[in-house]
């Protein structure tokens, strides 16, 4: 049901057409699919960014390079347009603001503890996610971590399942999570979903996530708003955090 109910009124987000059902009435009988409105707090809010490396969103690399090899290469057009014109500009200017406010942020990629990537699972092996050219898993010039920002690898799709991401965020006083990045049905969902799961309050960002397929990641959009996460664009993050919040608010230390 929750897909069937998902859908919005912003203009800005690539949906369906709105359901006609009432959200708050559905809400009031505890329907799945109405999550309950929520605003981002300062001090406990983190940006995080999902396989923005350049296996993933360079043409040079990972996908684009074995396209090529097989003479699809255009079939991956619209992928990378998205990515280079609205994703990486749109996480370029959230992370921008970030930094400013005192955000803490989160970079997720892939990477291996051993040499040979003994430590990752089979799927990732299988897929050979882990490239002997190790510059293909750092991440893109305009979203490189800076000093003191957190940079987790993970050998699965699930950054809550290969990695202590949880016991950071934890850690951090982390209760709200603003997540984008690639693929969207695949890597960025499972972490959305297992956000939600271990109890963070999510804004996604639909116009800073992507999918080789776009169909697939309307779908994953639809599916996951109200759901797991609220879906936002980039523009409502940064107005909500930009006009209201002090420069450099951290939570507490314990």
């Amino acid at each position: 049901m929750g897909a069937a109910l998902s859908g919005r009124r912003d203009s800005n987000c690539e949906y369906l057409k709105e359901d006609e059902m009432d959200h708050l009435k559905l809400r009031e009988l505890g329907i799945p699919g109405c999550l309950p409105e929520f605003s981002l707090q300062p001090g406990r809010t983190a940006l995080m960014m999902i396989d923005v490396y350049l296996r993933s969103v360079d043409r040079r690399y990972g996908f684009a390079a074995r396209a090529r090899e097989l003479g699809i290469e255009h079939e991956l057009e619209p992928y990378y347009d998205r990515v280079e014109n609205v994703v990486i500009p749109n996480l370029s200017r959230l992370l921008k603001v970030c930094r400013e406010k005192g955000i803490d942020v989160v970079h997720v990629k892939v990477g291996a503890q051993t040499l040979d990537a003994r430590d990752a699972g089979w799927r990732y092996k299988g897929w050979k996610m882990f490239s002997s050219l190790k510059e293909e898993l750092e991440i893109c010039e305009q979203l490189r971590p800076i000093d003191g920002e957190v940079v987790v690898s993970k050998t699965t799709s699930g950054v809550f399942n290969s990695t202590n991401i949880e016991v950071i965020l934890k850690n951090l006083g982390v209760e709200y999570l603003i997540i984008g990045g690639v693929i969207t049905g695949n890597c960025v969902e499972t972490a959305v979903r297992d956000a939600s799961d271990r109890d963070f309050k999510v804004y996604l960002l639909e116009d800073c996530c992507a999918s080789p397929c776009h169909e697939a990641h309307v779908f994953s959009i639809r599916h996951m708003d109200k759901n797991y996460a609220h879906v936002k664009t980039t523009s409502e993050v940064i107005r909500e955090i930009d006009g209201t919040w002090p420069k450099a608010v951290r939570a507490e230390a314990v």
